[in-house]
């Protein structure tokens, strides 16, 4: 309110945005980051945290569908880490909104543009292997996850124990049900020799 030079105008509305962000203030931190968006001639890395702030408001308040049309802003450039995060971020709001083919291609999209945020690559691998699950495809989820495990480098993160844990559940529901369908073979089995020996022995009688 009490600048003189624009420069230090615009300087304030980012810390607003900054601040109101890290507070978790959310609704106050999508207004800053839309005035400071309003300013003139701000550079594109500023014009990219604010619609990233923006999105990211939007997401942990579970308003997804503006949360993905600030996210895809963002997700054209996969470079920085906010680009990297935001393109995980909209294959990710697609598929909890079951679009699992669209967010697929996002995922294959994001493979082709070669990020180097090995972190957000591994987390779309994973996701990528859930979105086979809900289509029924536990091949290609485990393979998926497998060359997570395989390629993944970083032990501290928590993604490796996730893909090990998420393909031993598939393993382990897989052996389950073919459990389950040689019990029921069993059980046909035996019924069909009960069958045959009531009628041998009806024959006999």
């Amino acid at each position: 309110d009490i600048a003189e030079l624009k420069s230090n105008v615009t300087e304030a509305k980012i810390g607003k945005m900054r601040c109101y962000y890290l507070l978790e203030e959310y609704g106050d931190a999508i207004d800053a980051a839309r005035a400071l968006l309003r300013e003139d001639k701000i550079s594109g890395e500023l014009i990219r945290e604010a619609r990233y702030d923006i999105a990211k408001s939007f997401y942990a308040q579970d308003r997804f569908a503006l949360a993905l049309d600030e996210f895809r802003e963002v997700a054209g450039e996969v470079s920085s880490l906010n680009g990297a995060e935001s393109k995980y971020r909209v294959a990710e709001i697609l598929y909890i909104r079951k679009e699992y083919k669209e967010a697929g291609d996002v995922i294959f999209e994001f493979i082709d543009m070669n990020t180097p945020h090995e972190y957000w690559m591994a987390k779309s691998f994973i996701l990528l292997a859930d979105i086979y699950l809900a289509e029924e495809d536990e091949f290609q989820a485990v393979e998926t996850l497998q060359s997570v495990i395989d390629y993944y480098e970083k032990t501290d993160d928590g993604l490796l124990d996730l893909a090990r844990r998420k393909k031993a559940e598939i393993l382990k529901k897989k052996e389950a049900g073919e459990g389950e369908e040689v019990e029921e073979d069993l059980e046909i089995e035996m019924q069909e020799e009960t069958d045959k020996t009531a009628a041998t022995t009806n024959q006999a009688v």
